[in-house]
């Protein structure tokens, strides 16, 4: 039985995504996603990176730091050795193509929070994202 390598992510995001391109001409963009979470007591947030490829890309433009949105893909390791010759291992998820929020309630939706955000910056500085 093949093993599947699904994850569904939801959160805000840390920031505008990084759009760019390959030296052959493939378009990507990366961009954090924070999701957060309580053990006992303590909140905890956690921040995920992301990639997505293609036209998919383009769609990401629009986002703002703050924004909520649902992405999915497989997580996703890469190795290498640093300058030093200590081994490092970088994890990101690699989107499929996605709708995101897309559509016109949840752009309206996330509007209305980065507004409301703003007319609370003071009470907001706390946070993450």
């Amino acid at each position: 039985m093949p093993y599947k390598n699904e994850c569904v992510i939801k959160g805000h995001l840390g920031g505008p995504a990084d759009l760019k391109t390959t030296k052959n001409d493939k378009h990507f963009a990366t961009f954090s996603i924070a999701t957060s979470s309580k053990f006992g007591d303590e909140d905890r947030t956690t921040w995920h990176r992301c990639v997505v490829w293609g036209k998919p890309a383009a769609w990401t433009e629009t986002w703002e730091k703050g924004d909520l949105v649902e992405v999915a893909g497989s997580y996703e390791s890469r190795e290498w050795t640093d300058n030093n010759g200590n081994k490092k291992t970088f994890y990101e998820l690699t989107c499929r193509p996605f709708n995101g929020f897309d559509n016109e309630n949840d752009r309206h939706r996330n509007k209305a929070n980065r507004n409301t955000a703003a007319s609370n910056a003071d009470n907001n500085a706390d946070l993450p994202f």
